[in-house]
């Protein structure tokens, strides 16, 4: 899962959160952050610092006087009714406005005049850093949060918000050294502990992040932007489980909070329930239908079930909201070319190489599209250009090494296969391939059945490594042998139609052509056209010199496929033999 939530109007894979700002749930009916951080700092004149905002967003019940002492406290150079303090409340009134408008653009020109007027004032730089982050001006709200902190060194909101800001920039490990500072000042700071963690994360220190999101929620149980983003974090290490936990424990406080309810189906996509996950993907689009990211997730479940049509329904709607958005061209090109459009796969995954040309994952399924167009070359050409962009891309690498197997070149094919298995030894794919090229194109199948006992160690069950283990033993005529293992991955899937044919084949080499048949017709009942086994039923009839009905399933090959030069060859010798039988 590669999504992300902070308190930031975005987050670090494009979520925009419009409640939740660097300062702040600007939402009063949102129990999570309402009421900005309590500062408690003294600045250098020992003057409790008093944030404007504080008073404006305060309760119905106000204490006028007790709202005096603290003006008088942060603002010691004006004196109420001064000309001063009447243009500094009203400028203040204004920023409020403007702020309940998200009316970022006109934010900084108001706290220019405030700073104007009171040159020491930390706040309004700050909430000027906040608007230019909203306005994604990162750099010139650096700079604004460095004057804040110049006024007071211990202004722990201002190193919290510089924080963010620099997450938004990519410099991770910088915005760590802020929060840390912030959480010096105040060992509390809920939040700070929180988006440590988002910056955490980001850099894949998952178990410190955790950490983090741990104790933000020791000290505030009920941060349901913690919860949320430890339920994405645990998603993220594949607990899928575990996140679903959290994610119910944020929507225990905010129920209709769609990115979470989105996120909680996610958890259920990745453990393979993608009918549940659109029941979950629904409920966000009834608080939200214009939830990108959920449209696009919704496109994904279906295209898990196999709905493809359905899917590209739903990916299209994602990309009216979001043109821009990478992972919605790949996943349409992989439906469509689960259509089998290739063509057409092709067009959407050079429409997101538009966007973004070094993108590794268009790069390598536009390679794996001509790969299926059996365009060999042109294959090779695509997965090298996401190779040179991530040399350890290992769809590239893998996609590679499958492309020489069936160019029959098997040593060029080890080459690349043997670089997956540096970067993951148990990748059960590039084991099995490995196998399969040590057997098909090496004939060394005593060395191709280390392999696939290899897949057989991480997982005993791995269909494919069963069958292959089976008809690597057949070749080495150990055909008993062949048919235990064959009949282990039937076990398994009763419906493998090349176990199906193999197992009748080495029946065959057995001399039982009777029980040979039997599992030619299993396969036929699954596909009845499977080419090798209705020519392999002709053979076994005519090893029972039942040539006429030999030659009536030759004549099916060749119905599908005229230029088959077995079933030719077969069918002659049937007809031979059959004339001779007379």
């Amino acid at each position: 899962m590669d999504l992300f939530k902070e308190n930031m109007s975005k987050c670090a894979c494009g979520h925009l959160f419009s409640r939740h700002t660097s300062s702040g749930c600007r939402d009063s009916s949102c129990p999570c952050t309402f009421g900005t951080y309590a500062q408690t700092n003294q600045n250098p004149g020992n003057q409790l610092l008093f944030d404007p905002l504080d008073m404006m967003i305060s309760g119905p019940q106000i204490d006028i006087e007790a709202i005096d002492k603290q003006v008088q406290m942060a603002f010691p150079c004006y004196v109420k009714n001064d000309q001063s303090w009447n243009e500094i409340e009203i400028l203040w009134d204004e920023f409020h406005e403007l702020y309940e408008k998200q009316e970022y653009k006109k934010i900084p020109g108001v706290m220019d005049k405030i700073i104007q007027i009171k040159p020491d004032d930390q706040y309004a730089y700050m909430y000027k850093a906040y608007a230019l982050d909203e306005l994604k001006q990162y750099e010139e709200a650096i700079r604004c949060l460095n004057a804040s902190l110049d006024i007071d060194d211990k202004f722990a909101r201002a190193m919290h918000i510089k924080g963010i800001v620099l997450n938004n920039l990519g410099r991770y490990d910088e915005a760590i050294t802020f929060f840390d500072k912030a959480l010096e000042v105040d060992p509390k700071y809920w939040k700070a502990l929180s988006n440590k963690g988002v910056s955490l994360h980001l850099l894949k220190q998952h178990s410190k992040s955790i950490q983090c999101f741990t104790q933000a929620l020791e000290i505030n149980p009920k941060y349901w932007l913690a919860l949320s983003n430890k339920g994405l974090a645990l998603a993220y290490i594949q607990e899928y489980e575990e996140s679903i936990v959290w994610f119910d424990k944020a929507l225990e406080i905010d129920p209709n909070d769609d990115f979470v309810i989105s996120d909680r189906g996610t958890s259920l996509l990745n453990l393979n329930k993608p009918e549940e996950a659109i029941v979950w993907y629904d409920k966000a689009l009834e608080i939200n239908p214009r939830n990108m990211l959920t449209l696009f997730n919704k496109g994904s479940a279906l295209k898990r079930l196999e709905k493809y049509d359905e899917a590209i329904v739903w990916l299209d709607k994602a990309l009216e909201i979001d043109p821009k958005w990478i992972r919605t061209f790949v996943v349409k090109g992989g439906t469509l070319k689960k259509l089998g459009k290739y063509d057409e796969a092709i067009v959407w995954y050079d429409k997101g190489l538009e966007i973004d040309p070094k993108y590794v994952d268009l790069l390598n399924d536009k390679g794996a599209t001509h790969h299926d167009l059996k365009k060999y070359d042109e294959a090779i050409v695509w997965y090298d250009k996401a190779l040179e962009i991530d040399a350890k891309h290992i769809h590239a690498l893998y996609n590679k090494g499958n492309v020489f197997y069936e160019l029959k070149k098997p040593e060029e094919a080890i080459v690349w296969l043997d670089k997956v298995l540096e970067i993951d030894p148990k990748h059960v794919s590039a084991l099995n391939y490995k196998g399969n090229v040590l057997m098909s194109l090496m004939k060394k199948y005593d060395e191709a059945l280390t392999w696939y006992d290899k897949v057989l160690e991480i997982d005993p069950e791995e269909v494919g490594a069963l069958h292959n283990k089976g008809l690597a033993l057949s070749y080495l005529e150990k055909f008993e042998e062949a048919i235990v293992w064959l009949d282990k991955a039937l076990e398994i899937d009763p419906k493998y139609v090349s176990a199906l044919n193999y197992k009748g084949v080495i029946l065959m080499d057995l001399k039982k052509y009777d029980e040979a048949l039997t599992w030619y017709d299993k396969v036929l009942e699954i596909d009845p056209k499977h080419v090798y086994a209705l020519h392999n039923k002709g053979l076994a009839l005519a090893n029972l010199e039942k040539f006429e009905e030999a030659i009536v399933w030759y004549d099916r090959v060749l119905e599908i496929d005229p230029n088959n030069k077995n079933s030719i060859k077969s069918k002659q010798l049937a007809a031979d033999a059959a004339k001779l039988d007379k």
